[in-house]
C-alpha cells in the first residue's frame, strides 16, 4: 500500500546593491561598491512529506557575486573569472515525527535562545559575517539532531560531525590582533625596527572525531515562562592566533620584520541558560547567560628565528623569557543578553542589554553594549526597520524602508553606519557602513 505524498516547492530571487560610505568624505568619486556576496541571488526550495511521519527538504542559494578586478587577459577566457558566483545549501536534510522522538539527519540550521535577534546561547551553526552588519546569521552544517519531547518537557540532542568555519567579511574588517601587538619591538630590544605586514597560515581541524561538535538542550514550556539549558563542546568556529610566528622579511631589510601569523580553531565547551516570560504592562521580557570554557592559545617567536635577527643586527640581544602574547587566556567567561518589547498598535519596540560581543573571547575584552530595534507599519504595504547597537564610545545604527509592491515584490532602502572611538569592538566593522537598495521577490 503506498505513502500519500505532498511536494511543494518555490523560491526567491533578490538583488541587492550596496554603496559604502566610509571613503566619501573627501570625494564622492571614492566611494566603493562593497560586496557582501549577495549582488544576485537564486533560492529555489522543495519539501515533501509522505504521510504524517517523514518530511524532507531541501534549498540552496545561487548567488551572483560582483564583477571582478581581472589581473590577466587570459582570465577574460575563464567564465568562472568573468562571472564569479557561489552555492550555498542551506537545507537538505530528512526528518521523521513519533509520538515521542523527532529524528533529523542532514544539513540544517537550528535555533536556540530566547531573545529577540542575536542570541548568546546560540551556538551550534558557525557564524556567518558575510554581512557584518548582522550578528544573528548562521550557516547550515551536517548533523543529526534528535528531539525527545514528552507535555511541557524537550529534550534535544545534536551532534555535528564536519567542522565547519565561520564565514568571515570579504572587506578589510580587523578580526585577530595586530602585528605590532604579536612582535612587541621594545620588549626584543630591536629599538626603532619597523613591524610590517602580517600574513596568516591557518589551521583547520581535521575530519576526526574530536573536530566534531557536540550540543544538548532542555526545554520546559509553561503558561507564562519558557525555560531552557543547553551545553556545547567542540572547535570554536572563529580561528585564533595561536602558535609560533614566522619572521620574514628581515633578510633583505634589517629595519623592518613582517610576520607570518599561525591561527586554528581552538575548543571551546558553553553552558547556557535563557528564560522568557510575559511581564506586566504587556511586556515580553527574556534573559540568556552563558559560561565558556575556551582554550588557551599563544603566540611565540622561537629562539632560531630571534637569532638570525641577532646575527642580522637587527635586535640587540635574544630576551629572556622569549616574548609571547597570549590571545585567549583560557580563563572561564560570562556572557548574557537581557530585554523587553512591546506592540503599541502599528509600532513594536525592544531593547536589550548584552554583555559580551561575539568577537570578545576573554575575560578581558568582554564589554557592555545597548541593543535596541524597532518596527512601525506605516502602511500595509509599506514599513519602517531602525535598530543598533553601542556601548557609549562606538555606534552601529540600522535603517530600512520597505515597500511592498502589488503583493509580490518587495523594494527596500537601507542605511548601515558604524563610527566611534577606534578602541571599540564596533568601529572593526566601519567599513560595513553603507546606503543599500535591495529587491526581492518570492514565488
Amino acid at each position: 500500500m503506498s505513502t500519500a505524498q505532498t511536494v511543494e516547492a518555490g523560491a526567491e530571487i533578490r538583488a541587492n546593491l550596496r554603496l559604502g560610505i566610509e571613503d566619501c568624505i573627501a570625494t564622492a568619486l571614492r566611494c566603493p561598491w562593497l560586496d557582501f556576496s549577495d549582488t544576485t541571488v537564486l533560492a529555489p526550495w522543495a519539501e515533501v512529506k509522505s504521510g504524517h511521519r517523514i518530511r524532507a527538504r531541501g534549498a540552496m542559494e545561487f548567488r551572483l557575486l560582483s564583477p571582478p578586478s581581472l589581473d590577466s587577459l587570459e582570465q577574460t577566457t575563464d567564465p568562472r573569472s568573468i562571472q564569479p558566483h557561489i552555492v550555498r545549501l542551506q537545507d537538505a536534510w530528512i526528518g521523521t515525527r513519533g509520538d515521542w522522538l523527532n529524528l533529523t539527519i542532514g544539513a540544517d540550521r537550528i535555533h536556540w535562545g530566547m531573545a529577540d535577534g542575536f542570541s548568546v546561547v546560540d551556538r551550534v551553526n558557525p557564524w556567518d559575517f558575510t554581512d557584518p552588519t548582522q550578528f544573528d546569521q548562521r550557516l547550515s552544517v551536517p548533523m543529526a539532531h534528535a528531539v525527545l519531547h514528552r507535555d511541557s518537557l524537550q529534550l534535544d540532542l545534536v551532534a555535528v560531525p564536519f567542522f565547519q568555519p565561520a564565514a568571515l567579511p570579504s572587506m578589510s574588517v580587523d578580526l585577530t590582533t595586530t602585528a605590532p601587538d604579536l612582535f612587541d619591538a621594545e620588549a626584543t630590544g630591536a629599538g626603532d625596527m619597523q613591524v610590517g605586514t602580517l600574513e596568516t597560515r591557518i589551521t583547520t581541524p581535521g575530519h576526526r572525531l574530536s573536530s566534531s561538535t557536540w550540543a544538548s538542550r532542555l526545554r520546559w514550556t509553561m503558561p507564562l515562562v519558557d525555560v531552557e539549558a543547553s551545553y556545547s563542546y567542540g572547535p570554536d568556529s572563529m580561528p585564533q592566533v595561536d602558535g609560533d610566528l614566522s619572521l620574514v622579511g628581515f633578510q633583505t631589510n634589517q629595519d623592518r620584520v613582517d610576520i607570518a601569523v599561525p591561527m586554528r580553531y581552538p575548543h571551546i565547551g558553553v553552558a547556557g541558560l535563557a528564560v522568557r516570560t510575559e511581564l506586566p504592562a504587556e511586556l515580553l521580557g527574556w534573559a540568556e547567560v552563558t559560561l565558556s570554557f575556551p582554550e588557551q592559545t599563544i603566540a611565540q617567536t622561537n629562539e632560531w628565528q630571534l637569532q638570525a635577527l641577532l646575527d642580522l643586527g637587527t635586535i640587540t640581544e635574544i630576551p629572556d623569557p622569549l616574548p609571547q602574547t597570549v590571545t585567549q587566556d583560557g580563563e572561564p567567561y560570562l556572557k548574557g543578553i537581557g530585554g523587553v518589547s512591546r506592540q503599541f498598535g502599528a509600532i513594536y519596540v525592544q531593547a536589550q542589554w548584552l554583555h559580551g560581543f561575539p568577537t570578545e573571547r576573554q575575560r578581558s575584552e568582554i564589554n557592555d553594549y545597548f541593543l535596541f530595534g524597532g518596527r512601525w507599519s506605516i502602511t500595509p504595504t509599506v514599513k519602517l526597520d531602525v535598530g543598533g547597537v553601542t556601548d557609549f564610545a562606538a555606534w552601529m545604527g540600522r535603517s530600512e524602508l520597505a515597500w511592498l509592491v502589488a503583493d509580490s515584490a518587495e523594494f527596500q532602502l537601507g542605511l548601515a553606519w558604524i563610527d566611534g572611538d577606534d578602541h571599540s569592538s564596533l568601529t572593526d566593522f566601519s567599513a560595513a557602513s553603507h546606503v543599500r537598495s535591495s529587491v526581492k521577490m518570492a514565488f
